[in-house]
């Protein structure tokens, strides 16, 4: 059994662990390697997830799935590709679904980890990761450990002369920015006042009806015209994936149906709309 702390490594490929789970145990993290097949049963229960598009028996769809699954659950995802494939329009996809965390072979492993550590970071939001003059007058530039980064019109604190900013320095492991002005005055900016400005993050929860989405995809394509296989082409997927689809036996990733929908020719809205599609 998975236990909740241990990240899962999803690979079909001998030896694909080694390198993750060292640099993973460098950051005081844990993992375990599971089947491909058994992605689903322990996901929920992970705090991240590894996928390995270098396994043969995967395709892209299977891939972008599990990414969009644990991206929609809330979790930090990240995927390996070959080093030595061409840029595509899939790896475009992976980037997209998993958030930037693309390891392209061996050497990138450790820099995927590290920022999986940080999205990890529970208190990760309660801290400055960057604060700075902006390039525009009259502003400073701010950048929380979560991602999440602002704009703030001077003055920004009690005390703001305005005059030029001559240091930032970041204190309180990152909970305080002191300014320092040219007038001599120094500013203490506390995270919380700065978050309490931000919108909330979410978990990026997003709830797909499997069944409604097949009935859609099959009206919508029959009303354009297209057989399966003229759609599979045109959405750049297999034949086998699509019948999974229509058959409900599949609910696809957003990414897919984003794919489906530009291929058949109308708005994502259409295939995820309540309701009759025709």
């Amino acid at each position: 059994m998975v236990s909740g702390g241990t990240l899962l490594l999803s690979s079909a490929r001998d030896g694909f662990e080694a390198d993750w789970v060292a640099a993973l145990r460098s950051v005081g993290l844990d993992a375990r390697r599971v089947a491909p097949a058994e992605l689903a049963r322990y996901v929920e229960q992970a705090p991240a997830v590894v996928l390995d598009a270098r396994a043969s028996r995967l395709d892209d769809d299977e891939l972008l799935a599990g990414l969009c699954l644990g991206r929609a659950l809330g979790k930090p995802v990240a995927i390996e590709v070959d080093p030595d494939a061409a840029d595509g329009p899939i790896e475009d996809l992976y980037a997209e679904a998993s958030g930037g965390l693309v390891a392209r072979g061996r050497a990138d492993v450790p820099r995927v980890v590290r920022a999986i550590a940080r999205r990890l970071d529970a208190v990760r939001a309660d801290r400055f990761e960057y604060v700075a003059v902006s390039p525009r007058p009259d502003e400073l530039l701010v950048l929380l450990g979560d991602g999440r980064a602002a704009v703030l019109r001077r003055p920004v604190a009690g005390g703001d002369d305005g005059s030029e900013v001559d240091s930032v320095a970041l204190v309180h492991e990152g909970r305080c920015a002191l300014i320092a002005l040219r007038s001599g005055v120094q500013i203490a900016l506390h995270v919380e006042e700065v978050r309490s400005r931000l919108m909330p993050r979410t978990d990026n929860r997003v709830v797909l009806d499997g069944a409604a989405i097949a009935a859609r995809i099959r009206a919508l394509r029959l009303a354009a015209g297209l057989t399966q296989k003229e759609l599979a082409a045109r959405a750049g997927m297999k034949r086998p994936n699509l019948v999974r689809v229509e058959s409900g036996r599949h609910t696809p990733s957003l990414d897919t149906i984003l794919r489906l929908a530009a291929a058949i020719g109308v708005a994502p809205a259409r295939v995820l709309e309540p309701g009759p599609s025709a």
